[in-house]
Order: C-alpha cells, then sequence, then structure tokens
C-alpha cells in the first residue's frame, strides 16, 4: 500500500459505521466484520481518520488501535436507540469516546474487501440481532429476558 499522506478532506473517508455494516453484509457474520476491521486497522492496511467535536481531523496511526477498537451493542436499550456498529476505546473504560467520528478510507477497503455493492441499503439476514431473532423464532428474546435489561449492552468483539 502506498504510504502517501492522506487528505484531511475528501468524498474517499467513509463512515466506519456504513463500512461495517457492509463488511457484515459480506461476511454474513457480525463477528467477523468486526475481527477482520480490527486485524486490518491494527495493521495499518485499513487507514482511519477521526473527527472530534471541536472540528479538528486526524489520520489515526496503527498504534491508535491499540486503545480503539470496533464492536458492535447487542442489547441496545438506550433511548433512543443509536446505531449498532460502534468504536469503542478502552480509555473510556469499554465505551465509545464521546465527540468523536471515525471513519476508514474506501479506496483501502475496497481493495482488501472488494467494492461489492457500496452505498447499497437494505435489510440483511445473517447479520446482527436479526439473523439471532431468525435463528430462535419471532419471539426471541423472550420478554422477561428483555427485561431488566435496561442500561445493558453487549460487545461482539473486543480487543486482545
Amino acid at each position: 500500500m502506498s504510504k502517501r499522506k492522506l487528505p484531511l478532506e475528501s468524498p474517499n473517508w467513509w463512515p466506519i459505521r456504513e463500512a461495517l455494516e457492509h463488511r457484515c453484509q459480506q461476511t454474513g457474520s457480525d463477528t467477523l466484520a468486526a475481527q477482520d476491521f480490527n486485524q486490518k486497522l491494527r495493521a495499518d492496511r485499513l487507514r482511519a481518520l477521526v473527527r472530534r467535536k471541536d472540528g479538528r481531523r486526524e489520520l489515526l496511526p496503527a498504534a491508535a488501535w491499540d486503545n480503539f477498537y470496533v464492536g458492535m451493542w447487542t442489547f441496545d436499550l438506550r433511548d433512543p436507540p443509536g446505531p449498532k456498529w460502534e468504536v469503542f476505546s478502552h480509555s473510556h473504560k469499554g465505551d465509545p469516546p464521546p465527540g468523536h467520528w471515525f471513519f476508514v478510507w474506501k479506496p483501502d477497503y475496497e481493495r482488501i474487501f472488494g467494492a461489492g455493492s457500496i452505498g447499497a441499503r437494505g435489510t440483511v439476514v445473517g447479520c446482527g440481532a436479526d439473523a439471532i431473532r431468525g435463528a430462535q423464532g419471532e419471539g426471541w428474546p423472550p420478554a422477561q429476558a428483555r427485561l431488566g435489561l435496561a442500561g445493558v449492552r453487549g460487545i461482539v468483539a473486543f480487543s486482545s
């Protein structure tokens, strides 16, 4: 991969949540999508940028992914519900870092995983809670299991 410096502003910066959902569609697995991203981000094969609430933009070195990691909320009882995919931070006790938005360089993604149908929207069988419900039947999880989970979140992939 060329190590040329990437622009801080470009339409090639793709929101990481959308890229993760696309990878999930390709693999049919939340866990595999998260593992693939964590591995490629740490190896500096999939380059990333962070935008902060104060307007700063920064290219993230591979070493930044020793602190950050991608995963997903498996039980999202936030009110209102938030996005399924998230970047979490060890330095924020496993929570998403506030005021940070993450992006990946789309040409890297396409080179590694293929372009496929980037940008296509739709429900995908085999990813996330929909796959779990489909495998367990329509009423899953049972109401008694859903009750009492307020404020609980599970993460599919953890970093090592």
